[in-house]
């Protein structure tokens, strides 16, 4: 078994204050360090070209033209970004996001999509 730390990258893209607050309170909680971030969209693309981004989340609220232009920005890097939006149900699933999540309406439901994405980028290996 290894010692070696285990921390991921979050980047929330598009969210108002009060989204990236529960956010950024649910990375904090979460059973891993989670080095969090909220941004706008133009910062988004800048902060992913510089690589090290494991987890790319982008708030509903978003222009399909930005997101299509944050997801390119994502997948460029090696290994890809995990993109997920955040949306309401009766919004489509934007192109070439890796899945969606719902907006989390309190604490509990930020937790709950934190813990889901680091899940999904840190796969359980059977033993």
């Amino acid at each position: 078994m290894s010692g070696d730390l285990v921390s991921l990258r979050l980047l929330l893209v598009g969210a108002v204050d009060g989204a990236a607050d529960l956010w950024r309170s649910a990375a904090s909680r979460a059973h891993i360090p989670v080095d969090f971030d909220a941004t706008g969209p133009s910062s988004a693309k800048i902060v992913l070209s510089q690589g090290g981004v494991d987890i790319c989340v982008l708030d509903g609220a978003m222009t399909p033209a930005d997101v299509a232009s944050v997801v390119k920005s994502a997948r460029r890097q090696a290994p890809a970004t995990l993109v997920f939006a955040s949306l309401p149900p009766e919004r489509a699933r934007p192109d070439k996001v890796d899945g969606v999540v719902p907006v989390p309406a309190n604490a509990t439901d930020a937790d709950r999509l934190v813990a889901l994405c680091i899940r999904a980028k840190m796969r359980t290996q059977a033993i």
